[in-house]
């Protein structure tokens, strides 16, 4: 089955070695696809001159356009029946595209197979650890049929890609663009299985203020998205708005009473009260990953992540009324 089946469109920005070590990660898979194809989005290195080295398709954007942007050029300029979308900072596994093959061979009615991001990769730190692990937790708690799609590894029929209409391109923020193209699929009745077996590595390196801004940005673009989509009722009845529970969302609305009555303890010992509760129902609402956490990382950890929690949620609580103001004003994505 040798260089037969799919293409691997690949967006890439200013990440020259790591997609060189995500491009020598599918040239050494045991099944080879078709072609890969990387749709350089107007890099400021020197990503292109490195990937002009390799014997790969290569296409240019004459100026930065997006994550959908880019999927959606390396699908156009791609041949395959199937379609595996994965980001430039992914390095797969040699079974990874086999996996793919043998679920859609074994199960025609999938439209759309999504893959598992790794909960450890290469680089160090309590935010980047945090920033996988959570991924992973959300992702394994979901059933096998699921509503989504991620760009760490979504293998996607052509012909459904092209009904669905490809990714919005007007969704500039990482993340958002494959929430809604999964929810489109979702709601024209496509089948999206989640292969908790299909595990890759996302070689992502995050500290903490990067990953405040990500999650206030893809808060803000989520804001937009229910009330475009009009996905508010599904949100109350899932109980969760995508890959977030409902119950994380309470905890943004939550996190900034904790610094509150924190202030107010100052003035008055009354309010240690109301504090100590604060921080036990925000326990309550992580124990589940923070008890992951503990199994996998240890209980400092467990704990460090515990008030790194605490201050991400405060910053989403903050996104969240950005978001509905900007709404209201008129703004969009």
């Amino acid at each position: 089955m040798s260089k037969i089946w799919g293409s691997y469109p690949n967006p890439n920005y200013d990440r020259g070695e790591e997609v060189l070590e995500c491009i020598d990660s599918i040239q050494d898979s045991s099944i080879l696809p078709r072609e890969i194809v990387v749709v350089d989005d107007c890099s400021t290195d020197n990503s292109v001159e490195m990937l002009e080295a390799v014997n790969i398709k290569v296409i240019k954007h004459s100026e930065n356009r997006g994550t959908a942007a880019a999927r959606n050029t390396g699908a156009r300029n791609s041949e395959g029946d199937i379609i595996v979308f994965i980001d430039s900072d992914v390095v797969i596994h040699k079974d990874t595209i086999k996996k793919c093959v043998e679920f859609f061979q074994r199960d025609e009615s999938a439209s759309v197979i999504v893959g598992l991001p790794d909960k450890t990769n290469k680089y160090p730190g309590i935010v980047t650890a945090h920033f996988l692990m959570r991924m992973y937790f959300r992702l394994f708690e979901y059933s096998d049929s699921v509503s989504y799609t991620n760009g760490t590894l979504t293998a996607v029929r052509r012909n459904i890609f092209n009904k669905i209409g490809g990714y919005n391109e007007k969704l500039r923020t990482p993340g958002i663009e494959d929430a809604e193209f999964g929810l489109d699929a979702y709601r024209n009745h496509e089948k999206i299985y989640l292969d908790k077996t299909n595990v890759v590595t996302h070689n992502k390196k995050i500290d903490f203020w990067g990953l405040i801004r990500s999650d206030m940005a893809r808060t803000v673009d989520r804001v937009f998205f229910m009330f475009r989509k009009r996905h508010t009722r599904s949100v109350l009845k899932e109980k969760r708005i995508f890959t977030i529970s409902f119950s994380q969302i309470f905890s943004a609305l939550l996190a900034p009473m904790i610094p509150i009555f924190l202030l107010l303890t100052i003035y008055s010992r009354l309010f240690l009260i109301p504090l100590i509760a604060s921080l036990a129902l925000f326990f309550f609402l992580y124990r589940s990953y923070l008890s992951f956490i503990k199994r996998e990382m240890g209980i400092f950890s467990s704990v460090r992540i515990y008030f790194l929690l605490i201050v991400d949620m405060f910053f989403v609580y903050l996104a969240l009324w950005k978001g509905m103001l900007l709404y209201v004003s008129g703004r969009r994505y």
